[in-house]
Order: structure tokens, then C-alpha cells, then sequence
């Protein structure tokens, strides 16, 4: 006699699935009351972190600023782009370089969700009473993409390095594309496109170097039970690729036998 309690063997055990990530409750949206609060409230706190900026109490307007952003209802994407350039400015002024260069990379991404509409709107968003209107002209996300750019390149220059360095010229190089960029910003983005070159041959040769003595004791730690090392085989640049071949050095130098 079988046992009520347990399946039959005709019976299909399968293991238990989870709901595909579409069919799993999603958050609410916000209704237009609730999207009108959080608005407010992120205006409101934008405005106590540009107070602690005029004061400047950079922790406290980064804070502040942070506090905006989690509030903002996502469609404000012009809003909290702008949001995001002014903590990245907040992290220049205590020289938190890399966290400069990521916050102000966030609001840039912020500004490309917006449309590209021709004409002088770039985006409408929830005018807050219940439909559709706040408008954002084109010179107004230009101008902020530009204080993006701009943040982000400074920051970078001074993070350093290979990788670093050929971001800031990046930034630079897209500055120079912006219509009705400021007199004195086109003069410094003229100027540090002049330098870059030079700064991004000389940390390229650096951390070649540097890459180049790390794999040297690397290659010395795996030979030296074989009585060789590294001296026992000659490195030639290769100057059209800037890559590097290696052969056999048949010679005394090696470092085989030392005392």
C-alpha cells in the first residue's frame, strides 16, 4: 500500500523555478502627488548643499547633494545630472580626484538618456502638475555637459597616469566641440591639449618601464633554479610597433654562477 503522503512515481517532480526578473513585483511608480513631493524635497535639499558650498562645508554639500539625488524621481535626468556636477565639484575642492571623475562620468550619463529632438527642446519631463512640459533648451544641457567635461578632465589630471591622462584629452578634446564654451575655458582646454601629448608619452614610458622590471624579477624568480636570469637573454624594442623581442644572449653576463 503507498503512502498518501508521498508522490507517486507517475507523478512529475520538478525542482521550483523562479519567476522570470519580468514577472517579479517591481516598485510602484510614482503617482503625480508622490513624484511632486520627492521633487520637492530634492529641490530642497539642492539648495541646503549649495548653501554649505557657499560656506565652504564640502562634506556637508556632498551630503546633502547625495540626498537630492536618492529623492529625484528618475525621469529628471537634466536635474540630477546637474546634481551630480556639483558633488563632483564638491570632491575637487577636498581633492577627491577619482570620486570627481566618477561623479561627474554619472551625470554624464544622466544627460545622454535625454531626447535629441530638433528645435530649441531637448527633453520634457513631468512639469509636477500632472502632465507633461518642463522643457530644457539646448545651451542649458550644453552648458551643463560642458561643467561636466570640464570637472571630469581637471580631475583626471590630476589622478595621473597612462590611462588617466588619455581621458582628460578625451574630455578636452570634446570640450572644443561645444558651441559658446566660455573665453577662459577654450583658452585652458587650448592649453592642456597643447601639454597632454607630451604628459601621455612620458606615463606610457613609465609604466612600460615599471611593467618591464615587474616581469624582470618575475622572470628571475622562475629561472634562477635553472642558473639563468633575465641577463642571460637581451630585449630589442622593435621602434615601428613599439613591441619587444627576445633572444638568447650567449655571453658571461648572465647571472648564472655568482659568488
Amino acid at each position: 500500500m503507498s503512502d498518501p503522503l508521498l508522490p507517486s512515481p507517475s507523478q512529475d517532480l520538478k525542482a521550483p523555478t523562479n519567476p522570470p526578473i519580468s514577472q517579479k513585483p517591481q516598485p510602484p511608480a510614482l503617482s503625480s502627488i508622490e513624484a511632486a513631493e520627492a521633487f520637492s524635497e530634492t529641490l530642497a535639499f539642492k539648495a541646503t548643499g549649495n548653501t554649505y558650498f557657499s560656506q565652504s562645508n564640502w562634506p556637508l554639500a556632498r551630503s546633502s547633494y547625495a540626498q537630492a539625488l536618492a529623492l529625484c524621481p528618475p525621469i529628471f535626468n537634466f536635474d540630477a545630472a546637474v546634481i551630480h556636477s556639483n558633488i563632483a565639484a564638491a570632491w575637487l575642492k577636498e581633492e577627491g580626484w577619482k570620486d570627481a571623475v566618477e561623479e561627474a562620468g554619472a551625470g554624464l550619463t544622466r544627460l545622454k538618456k535625454l531626447g535629441n529632438d530638433a528645435g530649441e527642446k531637448i527633453e520634457e519631463e513631468w512639469d509636477g502638475q500632472g502632465g507633461v512640459g518642463k522643457k530644457y533648451a539646448e545651451e542649458d544641457v550644453q552648458r551643463i555637459k560642458a561643467k561636466l567635461l570640464m570637472r571630469r578632465a581637471q580631475a583626471r589630471m590630476r589622478v595621473g597616469g597612462w590611462a588617466a591622462l588619455q581621458g582628460a584629452e578625451e574630455d578636452y578634446k570634446a570640450l572644443e566641440t561645444i558651441p559658446s564654451l566660455p573665453e577662459a575655458d577654450a583658452r585652458l582646454v587650448s592649453r592642456q591639449l597643447k601639454r597632454l601629448p607630451a604628459l601621455i608619452t612620458t606615463a606610457k614610458e613609465t609604466e612600460t618601464a615599471e611593467m618591464m622590471g615587474k616581469l624582470k624579477d618575475l622572470g628571475n624568480g622562475i629561472l634562477k633554479p635553472f642558473g639563468l636570469s633575465t641577463d642571460n637573454f637581451k630585449m630589442t624594442k622593435d621602434p615601428s610597433s613599439g613591441g619587444y623581442s627576445m633572444q638568447f644572449a650567449n655571453g658571461d653576463n648572465g647571472g648564472g654562477s655568482g659568488k
